[in-house]
């Protein structure tokens, strides 16, 4: 039964892979991806070209109460504009210490910037 309900809970907590959202300021652009900092895996990012867009902030949030063993949560990326411009941010959900492994997860976000510092989402893709 308790490899049943872990084997549940696994699929729930990939189902929602990402969200991205334009906040309360339109020069700054939110991406939340779901995981798991217990199991040893973190999201990382890749930026091209740089100068677009900055990384504001980065942190994670655990979803269930504050010491749960095992429990999943959130890294939220914030980003705001910096030039006018297109870049494309490229995620990989993977374990740093894992050399010649493929991530378990990519995400990739590219993005527009106008001359008013407004960041628009062209494209998100899962792979």
């Amino acid at each position: 039964m308790k490899k049943l309900l872990v084997f549940a809970a696994l699929i729930c907590s990939c189902a929602k892979l990402y969200t991205a959202s334009s906040e309360a300021r339109e020069n700054q652009f939110v991406i939340e991806l779901d995981g798991n900092r217990t199991t040893g895996y973190s999201w990382t990012y890749t930026m091209e070209p740089d100068g677009v867009v900055r990384e504001v902030s980065s942190e994670y949030r655990n979803s269930g109460t504050r010491n749960s063993a095992g429990a999943g949560g959130v890294f939220v990326f914030v980003f705001e504009s910096v030039n006018p411009g297109s870049a494309t941010l490229r995620f990989s959900y993977a374990r740093p210490w894992e050399s010649g492994v493929e991530p378990a997860k990519n995400m990739s976000y590219t993005l527009t910037v106008d001359s008013s510092g407004k960041i628009n989402v062209v494209s998100e893709q899962v792979k």
